[in-house]
């Protein structure tokens, strides 16, 4: 009888080993692909484009903040074909190319808000410092993709 016990318990042990094991490897490849939104391969397959970049830090409340505005300006330039440039968005500490672009521009503070053009060599961007509103980015980013463009003008109302 105690023989019965021990098997059923060795049996229950292993099920919840084999049950744990199939958590932990759900979570890590979660992770993995929640994390490859951008790889080396298509990050640099789209060096044709110009890139908005959002640089942020974990535990920024600043950068807390402005995820709200950084996902409209996201949506937008996802819906809308008359933006010509990409969006990323990286964490300045913890990423290879929130780290490359953080160290190329000096920037050591979040949320940092880069341009960068199209074929560039190098991975020096423009940097955003005006107001972190979705207007404000998505016409400097507009502006610096196309230097022809003028923003709409508060006086231009019919007489």
């Amino acid at each position: 009888m105690a023989r019965s016990s021990a098997s059923s318990s060795s049996g229950s042990n292993t099920k919840l080993l084999i049950i744990i094991g199939i958590f932990a490897f759900a979570i890590i490849v979660g992770t993995l692909i929640g994390s490859s939104y951008i790889n080396r391969e298509n990050f640099e397959n789209e060096n044709e484009k110009s890139k908005l970049v959002y640089l942020y830090m974990e535990g920024c409340r600043h950068c807390k903040d402005f995820d709200a505005n950084w996902k409209i300006i996201t949506d937008a330039i996802k819906e809308n074909n008359d933006y010509n440039f990409t969006v990323q968005k990286f964490d300045l500490n913890k990423t290879e190319y929130g780290q490359l672009y953080g160290e190329a521009n000096r920037i050591d503070y979040a949320p940092a808000i880069l341009f960068i053009p199209a074929n560039s060599k190098d991975d020096k961007a423009e940097i955003y410092n005006g107001a972190r509103t979705t207007k404000g980015i998505l016409e400097w980013a507009t502006s610096m993709d196309n230097p022809q463009y003028s923003k709409p003008s508060k006086s231009s109302k019919a007489k």
